[in-house]
């Protein structure tokens, strides 16, 4: 993957887990591993593979909420991890995530194309007449979580 997206979804697995970053390792996606997987493109990889490492997470967790109860709040997820196998629970999870609500006919121009979860922020300063005086405004806006990363600039817009 690129454009930052390794970062991105072990961020995502980091915060999902409860573990620290640099326990989170992802693997190059291909083929052989993961039979259909979906190209980078259209800012729509975050979303899909995103909700895809998060589900799995949810699966492992679920799985792993037994220990967490017996071994405490504070245990580890090599504690967790260690204690599961040996009671051979499945560590492993398929995670997926499938676009809800997609589905465009072209030549009756109908239906959505795209479904994003998106976020913006907005920053406009506005001068008072007759004075050097700047009245800053910052609005925030949602349309679900947002991911914990920087922003970079090429996934800066206007409009």
């Amino acid at each position: 993957m690129g454009q930052g997206l390794h970062t991105k979804m072990t961020m995502i697995a980091a915060e999902a887990l409860g573990v620290p970053l640099s326990d989170v390792f992802i693997s190059e996606t291909s083929t052989n591993t993961v039979a259909n997987t979906s190209s980078t493109a259209a800012s729509a990889s975050s979303d899909l593979n995103g909700y895809a490492i998060f589900n799995a997470c949810a699966q492992i967790n679920e799985r792993l909420a037994p220990y967490r109860e017996r071994l405490g709040k504070d245990a580890t997820m090599k504690q967790l991890a260690h204690a599961a196998y040996f009671d051979r629970v499945n560590l492993s999870a398929n995670g997926f995530y499938k676009t809800p609500e997609i589905g465009y006919t072209w030549g009756l121009n109908a239906g959505k194309m795209y479904f994003y979860f998106t976020q913006g922020a907005y920053n406009f300063s506005l001068p008072v007449p007759q004075t050097r005086i700047y009245i800053r405004f910052y609005i925030a806006k949602t349309g679900g979580l947002s991911m914990p990363f920087p922003l970079k600039a090429s996934e800066i817009g206007n409009g």
